[in-house]
C-alpha cells in the first residue's frame, strides 16, 4: 500500500516550505536539533503507535524502515509483525506532519488495522520484539567481533577514501 494523495504535487510544494508539527515536543535547544527532524518524528510516531495498540489489546511489533534518512529524498516502509503494511515517500510523511502531528501515526494505524494481521499473543510479541531489537543492534554495529570472537572488524572502504 503506497501513500499518495490526488493533489500530491501541489501539497508537497506547500509542505516543503512549512514547519512540521511535532508529536514529541522539544524541551531545549539541543533536543530541538534532533526532535525537529522528520525521521525522528516518524520513528517516535511508530513507537507510540505500538504502545497504543498494545494498550487496546491489538498487539503487533511495528518496525519503521527508512532508506537513506539523511538524504534529500527518502522512502519509508512500515512493517507489522515482519509484514510490510504501508510505504511512502519523504514528501508524504512531511505533508502529514505539516497538517497535524498525529496524522502520520493515524495513517500507520489505519494501515496496520487494514492489513488483517491477527493480534499476537504475549509470548509471540516478546519473541518478535527481541528479534527486532537484535536486528537493529547488529545492523548498526560494525564490530563483527561481537558475532565472531577473534575476527577483526571489516574496514569501511567508504570512510577510507575520504
Amino acid at each position: 500500500m503506497s501513500m499518495t494523495t490526488p493533489n500530491h504535487k501541489r501539497l508537497v510544494g506547500r509542505a516543503e516550505t512549512q514547519e512540521i508539527k511535532l508529536l514529541d515536543e522539544v524541551r531545549g535547544s539541543l533536543q530541538g536539533m534532533v526532535k525537529r527532524k522528520l525521521p525522528y518524528q516518524m520513528d517516535y510516531s511508530v513507537r507510540t503507535l505500538e504502545k497504543l495498540l498494545i494498550d487496546e489489546g491489538n498487539i503487533h511489533v511495528l518496525d519503521l524502515r527508512v532508506t537513506s534518512k539523511y538524504s534529500e529524498n527518502f522512502e519509508w516502509s512500515l512493517y507489522a509483525d515482519g509484514y510490510k503494511v504501508v510505504s511512502g515517500t519523504k514528501e508524504f510523511a512531511r505533508e502529514c506532519f505539516v497538517e497535524d502531528a498525529e496524522l502520520f501515526r493515524e495513517t500507520c494505524r489505519k494501515a496496520v488495522e487494514e492489513s488483517g494481521l491477527p493480534s499476537l499473543t504475549r509470548r509471540e510479541y516478546i519473541h518478535l520484539f527481541g528479534v527486532r531489537n537484535m536486528y537493529d543492534y547488529f545492523r548498526t554495529t560494525s564490530d563483527i567481533s561481537v558475532l565472531y570472537p577473534g575476527r577483526r572488524p571489516r574496514k569501511n572502504h567508504l570512510l577510507e577514501s575520504q
